[in-house]
């Protein structure tokens, strides 16, 4: 059963994903694009090496994109250091905010600005 699920989502896919916009095209990022499959099983397309250890999902789930070696995701990728698309907002430096919530790597907060992480 999971076989004639999975051929059903390939061919959801290769007809609906042509028609997609590119979903995830950024100034700063490569062309991919999320395909159907992997949405629909709550992932997003990304390179291979970008996707943490243990994050990623069966193969296959981004088709039109699988030679480049993108495959589907249930992370950001490793390389992700905006803080808005890590679920934060810059916040004062002064502003309260657990320590286990900060993230430090943010490049998108100003100088005296902090990144608080609100969606965990």
């Amino acid at each position: 059963m999971l076989i004639i699920n999975v051929s059903i989502l390939v061919l959801i896919s290769t007809t609906c994903a042509t028609v997609l916009p590119y979903l995830n095209k950024d100034e700063n990022k490569s062309d991919t694009f999320n395909e159907i499959p992997c949405l629909s099983f709550g992932g997003i397309c990304i390179p291979t090496v970008e996707c943490p250890e243990g994050q990623r999902s069966l193969g296959g789930l981004c088709p039109l994109q699988q030679r480049m070696n993108i495959e589907c995701c249930y992370s950001l990728p490793l390389s992700e250091n905006r803080c808005h698309r890590r679920g934060g907002l810059c916040m004062d430096r002064d502003a309260t905010c657990p320590e286990k919530l900060l993230f430090k790597e943010a490049r998108d907060c100003e100088v005296n600005e902090k990144c608080c992480i609100l969606v965990h």
